[in-house]
Formats: structure tokens, C-alpha cells, sequence
């Protein structure tokens, strides 16, 4: 497949770094292009008197708006003291937070889409979903009480 052909130039464009944009296609973006998005999907922006985060519903639940407690959870190891029914709120999920997941009111990951980790347990567990919020973690705080809509895929934090 390579033999025969000159890479020396592909390799020198890419030494400092390159990734790959996958939407309907795959393009090739260089190092400023990667880094440029790369750094807006870790960091993000929010205005710092945000109160709402939208994303993908991946399960409504009974349909109906959940009120709860938000409790962010980085490592699910440290979560002994998740109450039922407050909200999760996580980068993403994974096996491990399972258990948290059994007593979630309602989970929302900043990652993830409808077959996401999140987003097939809670059809499992028929947990109102969202996923894909990008900022949530960032935007609330342990403890705040948030209303989460599964009709407009919405958390937004009650004042």
C-alpha cells in the first residue's frame, strides 16, 4: 500500500500534531485547526451567569420534568453519598458509574449521543437523559437545584 510512495512530505506537515474531522466526510486538519477545536471542546465558553445547558434527550423518562439536586461526579468511586433522586452530572459515563445511575432522577453528560454509555443505560433504567450538553459540569455547581424538561432537552438551574 505505501510502497513506492514519497511520505516525507505528509510526515513534516504532521510532526507537531493533526487529527480528523468526521462529519459526513473525513478531512485531514492540521495541527492549528485540532488544536484550536480541541481546546474549545475541553475548555468551552459559558457566560458566567449561565443557568441552562441544552443537548440530546437520549430518554424522557415517564415524560414528565425532574427537580433535583445536581451533584457532579468525576470519579464514581468517591460517590458513596449520591442521594436518590438528585441529578448526575458527568463528562461521560462508564461502567463504573452504574450504581450512581440506579439513583439519578435524571442524568446529563457534557459528551456523548444517543449511543452513548449515558444514553442506553438510561433507556434501560428508563432515566430521563441528556447527553451531549457540552458545558453542564461547568456551568452548575454541587447542590444546586436544577429542573431538567425532556421535551426541550434542557437543565436549567431554579433561582
Amino acid at each position: 500500500m505505501l510502497r513506492g510512495k514519497n511520505l516525507e512530505k505528509i510526515l513534516e506537515t504532521r510532526k507537531n500534531g493533526f487529527g480528523f474531522k468526521f462529519f459526513h466526510t473525513c478531512r485531514e486538519l492540521s495541527f492549528e485547526e485540532a488544536a484550536y477545536l480541541w481546546d474549545v471542546y475541553e475548555h468551552g465558553t459559558h457566560d458566567a451567569a449561565s443557568t441552562r445547558v441544552s443537548g440530546v434527550v437520549a430518554c424522557k423518562g415517564d415524560g414528565r420534568k425532574v427537580t433535583g439536586r445536581a451533584r457532579i461526579v468525576l470519579d464514581p468511586s468517591v460517590a458513596d453519598d449520591f442521594a436518590g433522586g438528585d441529578i448526575l452530572l458527568a463528562p461521560m459515563t462508564s461502567p463504573e458509574y452504574v450504581f450512581v445511575m440506579k439513583k439519578a432522577g435524571a442524568i446529563i453528560t457534557d459528551t456523548g449521543g444517543l449511543t452513548s454509555h449515558a444514553a442506553i443505560v438510561s433507556r434501560e433504567l428508563n432515566t430521563l437523559c441528556i447527553v451531549g450538553a457540552k458545558l453542564a459540569t461547568k456551568v452548575f455547581k454541587d447542590g444546586d437545584q436544577l429542573e431538567v424538561d425532556p421535551i426541550a432537552g434542557t437543565a436549567t438551574k431554579v433561582l
